[in-house]
């Protein structure tokens, strides 16, 4: 069975600065893990902490040693390929800042599976955290720790003992031992399990403390991304920020699952982009009515004045929404992972961020609006030369780009499910990641035209087993994008005359299928 250790769905998060008017420079970035050992077909998403969390430009490029043995996408997943050792970089855009995290990667036993990996601990609503060995349940000093029955699922056809279900004591400072047996009966993994009281502690002049899954946030500053409860998103249900918090940074809360609500207070005056991206099961976000630079409407973010729209939570249940009139600016990852969700953009919109609608399923533009358009659901600019958002929901298996277009924008058809897009000779710019984890794709035609072709293009398009190039000189391009993709199997077709010029250009050197076009 395969494991996917990260936390959300992939879906790609473009970096974006939330302090563009200070212009506050990279010093530095670190990865909250340095070292990973994981099985052939494992993925795990790396973070990556960029030091001030203001700094202007976020956006960083991750690469791995050895993409044979494991690749890097690029929002940090790390997919295990073959057996060996690799070593994953992340580097700033800023300042050229490096962390690195040593990857080790092992065989999967396919015949008598060597998985023994506690997968969920969990007590009534109460969910664990288990990190690496260690599993923690998080209770109120008040509870009664003396008798817990917990649900445990581990690795398919592995078993644990003490049993599922059995009753534990952990009072008193008490652990329990758990021991997983995987499908060979050799391979075991040792648990320690204990129960924690209320986490609390300090962040320069903020403090913190998890009661019952309830985060609550007190004290003056800004809350960062990759704060010091980070450990315990998994537990945290509830987010409390009081009075006296100014900012809440860049992806402040991002990715916490189980998180059901949020409260923002009046001192708020500075939230970043994308601050609940992948809360998934976050109905609403609510602002105090007295905060003079934001509020909220059904649940959704806006400043004060509903004139941008910063974040749709993932968890509405809402299967058609329309904006406000009164909206000019949609943010970046304003609508990602709302999966099932039709959009309406009015008239008055002018802008919208990257990634803003990855993960819906349809898009539909007011026929007045004189900066975007729409047809048949897909998001384009006014002219319809630039595609800048094919919904990944969207059931149809193929498409083809009109001939008006001229650039695919960043993340047009990422994650999308097609098997074919046509490729008119009308492109001559493909932006970052257009294609990435397309993983249905099986051949790509890329005309003439095409001059440019931007990082982690076609990565994670594991399914492509030919790619057809009719540019004369290779495109100039970095060995992200062409990540997962099989190149000893994947042929690649160019115009006879240039076989001898993708033979040693950079990347295209690498595929062993090399032959001219039909």
């Amino acid at each position: 069975m395969k494991k996917v250790f990260f936390p959300i769905l992939v879906a790609a998060l473009t970096i974006i600065g939330c302090n563009k008017e200070r212009g506050v420079a990279v010093n530095g970035v670190e990865l909250v893990k340095k070292t990973l050992t994981l099985e052939v077909g494992d993925m795990e998403k790396l973070i990556a902490i960029i030091s001030p969390s203001d700094a202007t430009n976020q956006e960083v490029t991750w690469v791995s040693s050895r993409p044979v043995v494991a690749n890097v996408s690029s929002k940090g997943v790390v997919e295990a390929i073959s057996p060996g050792e690799t070593v994953i970089t992340v580097t700033t855009k800023d300042g050229n800042k490096k962390a690195t995290c040593n990857v080790m990667v092992t065989a999967k036993n396919e015949e008598n599976s060597t998985e023994c990996d506690v997968i969920s601990f969990r007590d009534n609503d109460n969910l664990w955290n288990i990190d690496e060995l260690n599993i923690e349940g998080i209770y109120s000093l008040d509870s009664d720790i003396s008798a817990i029955s917990p649900t445990i699922v581990v690795s398919e056809k592995a078993t644990i003992s003490p049993a599922s279900g059995e009753l534990q004591d952990f009072s008193d400072g008490k652990t329990v031992t758990y021991t997983v047996t995987a499908e060979d009966g050799v391979t075991k993994k040792v648990y320690t399990a204990k129960v924690m009281f209320p986490q609390s502690g300090t962040d320069g002049d903020i403090s913190w403390n998890i009661t019952s899954g309830t985060l609550t946030i007190s004290g003056i500053g800004t809350v960062k991304s990759g704060g010091p409860w980070y450990p315990y998103y998994n537990s945290i249900t509830a987010v409390v920020i009081e009075n006296g918090i100014t900012s809440i940074g860049y992806s402040a809360f991002s990715n916490y699952i189980h998180l059901t609500s949020v409260s923002i207070p009046n001192s708020v005056t500075s939230i970043g982009t994308a601050p609940f991206v992948g809360c998934i099961s976050l109905p609403s976000i609510l602002v105090d009515v007295n905060n003079p630079a934001y509020c909220s409407e059904n649940g959704v973010l806006f400043n004060k004045t509903k004139t941008e729209l910063i974040q749709y939570p993932a968890g509405k249940t809402d299967l058609n929404y329309t904006i406000p009139s009164s909206v000019t600016t949609i943010g970046g990852s304003a609508f990602l992972f709302c999966f099932d969700l039709t959009i309406t953009i009015p008239e008055s919109v002018t802008s919208i961020g990257s990634e803003a609608f990855l993960g819906v399923t349809f898009i539909h533009v007011d026929s007045n609006n004189t900066a975007y358009s729409s047809e048949n659901g897909v998001l384009f600019n006014k002219t319809k030369t630039k595609l800048i958002q094919y919904p990944i929901r969207k059931t149809d298996w193929d498409y083809t780009i009109p001939n008006s277009v001229t650039s695919i924008g960043n993340n047009a058809f990422s994650n999308c499910r097609l098997t074919s897009v046509t490729i008119p000779s009308s492109i001559e710019i493909i932006e970052r990641s257009a294609f990435e984890n397309a993983a249905y794709l099986t051949t790509i035609t890329i005309p003439e035209s095409v001059t440019s072709i931007g990082d982690y293009v076609f990565s994670g398009c594991r399914g492509l087993a030919e790619i057809i190039n009719h540019a004369m000189i290779p495109q100039i391009i970095n060995n992200t994008v062409f990540n997962v993709v099989n190149i000893s199997t994947c042929t690649l077709r160019v115009p006879t005359t240039s076989i001898s010029a993708y033979r040693v250009a950079e990347v295209w050197k690498d595929f062993e299928n090399i032959v001219a076009i039909e």
